[in-house]
């Protein structure tokens, strides 16, 4: 049985519970509003009951009494699958809100529609060309074609130079993000080590888990990552989308208090057209931290690539291909075996003072961004940079077909001039005509009167390739005779009969070339194809050869006319619809960018609230655990007051006589 003092251990083990227990209330109550700790509670159990069954037991049997309360663990009120969820909507939310980002500032740049934007301009400039057709010799309205036209060619170039800097900023965000994750990797690692060596002292890290899941929220906004738990209360983190399986690396980025870091790394041929993601091992004493690989090949793919430096030699080689000389400090290009340029790497200053075998990954980008259990902001970037990329190729393609489309034209007429010079209406520094370098012709900037608006022979017959002698205050024509094998130049020299002045027998009308010409007066022009008709002629009779100053608006209005034409370059549309189908379909983006961004908005929210609603503080809860505590507490301590008055009764009571 029991002594008289063993109460006095059950009331004290209660007090001390108790006090823990309003410990932990005062520890929730500061951190009411700190960002990412999770609510924590005093786990109370009873003490082992005394006495302990056995064969000798004191007291008899049938008996045994409660010893009091322990605090077995301080716990955090977290649901791990919570946890995942929320870490796996969180990376949606950032890979949507990265596309909205991008593509609003894509819709600015096109700002349709609008009496501003760029399908106004399309159709000012079709309307120049319908007011030249009714008016070709008309000064001012040849200088409105041209300034049209020229302030076409410069929103061309304008848009262009806009979704190339919006590409350029996006990189920019890339590699900042992807300096983000190796700063929150090296976070994680060093808490690794904290947390196991408190682990290892069979104590509760709870505030440092707190601070190590806040990274990892954080780190899965950027990019998908999966955790696992290992048993010193370390964690391993892997990438999401990199290479695994036949890699050394294995899309591992933390793994207890080591960790990898990521890299991202532009195009080896300086076109900013592409970029590379990749993993890089954590023995990087070889490599600027920062930049360790500037540029790549898109020859390099795939894992398990080696870069040696061999510390006697001096040499660095990347997998087989030719060592080259390493240098502190400087950026060195590695070739492959046909000297073609595959890599840029930062060295670090100093070298190691050892050989060193460095190992890393390239992440397929295209199968990161198809993967659709991929996500995160990195991979909202990657997206949205080639959407970006997509609607300046359908810019680049409508310049060019248009360009392409109005100089053909333009070159089968003739402006008012006594030269029948053939001139592109576009043109471009690099000769190879794109959004980006559009430009209307110096020579129709500087004298409007060049516009090619007239067509100098019969459209039935032909292109006039060239003249050289003609009177253009006279008028000609053609005289197509003999079931078509003569073609005769003809001239009204008196301003009423007509004269021969030079003639010529064709024997086919094939697309080739005829020439006109008595020496002095000379009409040359590429024929029609007459062959798949029957006959294979144009009909004998005349042919109008006009001159500008005769009002002709001819090519003009031919020019006008390529709006409604279906071009086979875009997809059979016409320029206008062409325009206005990539227009619709961004604004179908944007759309669906903002929708997803509103709806994983909501669906993280709901998923916080939960989780708050275990994890978080409640004032009034920890109000009502402090004074449920506080009373316990007391009631203890009244207990020992009254065993006090009870061993104060024994010792200084019994047996006194009166």
């Amino acid at each position: 049985m029991p002594g008289t003092f063993f109460g006095f251990n059950t009331a004290l083990r209660g007090m001390q519970a108790q006090q823990r227990g309003i410990y932990t209330t005062s520890h929730n109550i500061a951190n009411a509003n700190t960002d990412g700790y999770t609510r924590q509670r005093a786990v109370l159990a009873p003490t082992l009951a005394y006495p302990v069954p056995a064969m000798n037991h004191p007291g008899g049997t049938g008996w045994q009494i409660g010893t009091g309360v322990d605090i077995r663990e301080t716990r955090r009120l977290r649901d791990e699958f919570l946890d995942s969820q929320i870490r796996r909507e969180t990376g949606s939310l950032g890979q949507w809100e990265q596309m909205q980002d991008i593509l609003k500032q894509v819709e600015i740049v096109f700002n349709e529609p609008s009496a501003t934007g760029f399908n106004t301009l399309l159709s000012q400039f079709w309307a120049s060309w319908q007011e030249l057709a009714k008016n070709a010799e008309s000064s001012p309205v040849r200088t409105t074609v041209v300034e049209t036209a020229n302030a076409l060619a410069e929103a061309f170039r304008h848009s262009a130079a806009q979704l190339n800097q919006i590409k350029d900023d996006i990189d920019q965000t890339i590699d900042l993000k992807v300096k983000e994750v190796n700063s929150l990797a090296q976070q994680i690692a060093d808490l690794n080590g904290q947390i196991k060596n408190i682990v290892a002292a069979n104590d509760q890290p709870n505030d440092l888990m707190d601070q190590r899941d806040l990274l990892l929220d954080q780190l899965s906004k950027i990019v998908k990552v999966s955790v696992e738990h290992n048993d010193d209360g370390t964690i391993k983190v892997t990438l999401d989308g990199a290479p695994s399986g036949g890699s050394s690396l294995n899309g591992v980025l933390i793994n207890g208090t080591t960790h990898n870091s990521m890299l991202m790394a532009r195009d080896i041929s300086g076109q900013n057209t592409n970029i590379s993601l990749g993993l890089i091992s954590s023995n990087n004493t070889l490599l600027d931290v920062s930049t360790p690989i500037l540029k790549l090949s898109s020859t390099v793919t795939g894992g398990g690539h080696e870069i040696k430096f061999t510390q006697s030699s001096g040499e660095i080689q990347l997998d087989s291909n030719p060592p080259v000389t390493a240098s502190p400090g400087t950026e060195v290009t590695i070739k492959d075996n046909t000297a073609a340029d595959i890599a840029i790497i930062k060295l670090n200053d100093p070298l190691p003072a050892n050989d060193v075998t460095l190992t890393f990954d390239v992440i397929d980008i295209n199968g990161f961004k198809q993967n659709q259990q991929v996500n995160g902001e990195i991979k909202g970037l990657l997206k949205g940079r080639e959407d970006v990329d997509g609607y300046l190729t359908k810019l680049n393609k409508l310049a060019t077909e248009l360009a392409a489309a109005i100089n053909i034209q333009h070159q089968k007429g003739f402006g008012i001039e006594n030269s029948p010079e053939k001139r592109d209406f576009f043109v471009s520094p690099s000769g190879t005509i794109d959004a980006s370098n559009i430009a209307v012709n110096d020579k129709l900037l500087s004298d409007p009167m060049l516009v090619a608006a007239s067509t100098i022979i019969d459209p039935q017959l032909g292109v006039i390739d060239s003249i050289s002698g003609l009177d253009q205050n006279a008028q000609y024509k053609i005289l197509i005779s003999n079931d078509g094998g003569t073609v005769t130049l003809q001239k009204k020299t008196d301003g009423s009969s007509w004269s021969d002045i030079a003639s010529q027998s064709v024997v086919s009308w094939d697309g080739s070339t005829i020439t006109l010409s008595n020496g002095t007066e000379s009409l040359q022009f590429t024929s029609k194809d007459y062959s798949s008709f029957t006959p294979h002629h144009p009909p004998d009779g005349e042919y109008t050869v006009a001159w500008p100053p005769a009002g002709d608006g001819s090519n003009a209005l031919a020019i006008a006319g390529l709006q409604h034409e279906l071009i086979s370059g875009l997809s059979n549309a016409t320029f206008d619809d062409y325009y206005k189908n990539f227009t619709a379909e961004l604004g179908v983006d944007a759309h669906e960018a903002t929708r997803m961004t509103t709806n994983q908005g909501v669906l993280v929210d709901q998923l916080t609230n939960r989780k708050e609603s275990i994890s978080g503080v409640s004032l009034d809860e920890e109000m009502a655990n402090m004074l449920q505590y506080q009373r316990a507490y007391e009631a203890s301590a009244r207990m020992i007051t009254t065993l006090d008055s009870m061993l104060d009764k024994i010792i200084n009571g019994m047996g006194v006589t009166r």
